[in-house]
């Protein structure tokens, strides 16, 4: 049965998210200050300290990430536009991340939330609810995500769960 879910029910696995924003940032950021591989490389290890508190986790996400940079970009990234690395990025960190089995983010912080809800409202899916749910939708989210995961989100987390959250705010928030 091949059954379409609800927008609500479909926001995604938004830790996954935050931490390809939070490196893809980080990396780009590296790159128009200094223009070489290696301060790229700096800038995701620094970037996986801050988004993983397990060293073994952080050392294989870091070292999947560079992998698969070296392997794209073979001569550096100097004359890679911050676009292109924006989404080749995004896509080698989801990668990695979703190799990480029971892995979980760092604890939750203001900048987190911020960032996650930021990149929830620019999710497709969520973008096809009404304008005035969008944001009380993601709040809920985070909400529920901080009571459910204290001490940080899974990179991974159950979809079932994701679901039971999205249905809850849904809810909450009054959509239909």
């Amino acid at each position: 049965m091949n059954e379409k879910k609800s927008p609500w029910q479909r926001f995604g696995q938004y830790a996954l998210l935050f931490a390809t924003i939070a490196i893809v940032r980080v990396v780009c950021n590296q790159k128009r200050i200094t223009n070489g591989m290696s301060d790229v490389s700096d800038g995701i290890i620094k970037a996986s300290k801050e988004l993983f508190s397990d060293s073994t986790i952080r050392k294989k996400y870091t070292d999947c990430v560079l992998e698969k940079i070296k392997n794209k970009y073979p001569n550096g990234v100097q004359s890679v536009s911050n676009d292109t690395l924006e989404r080749d990025f995004t896509i080698f960190s989801k990668d990695c991340a979703g190799e990480l089995k029971g892995a979980k983010m760092s604890s939750w912080s203001n900048e987190i939330e911020v960032i996650l809800k930021n990149d929830m409202l620019e999710n497709p899916e969520v973008k096809k609810l009404k304008i005035q749910y969008r944001a009380p939708f993601c709040d809920c989210v985070i909400e529920e995500s901080k009571k459910i995961y204290p001490d940080g989100m899974p990179v991974n987390p159950p979809e079932a769960r994701q679901d039971s959250i999205a249905y809850v705010c849904a809810k909450r928030i009054g959509i239909k």
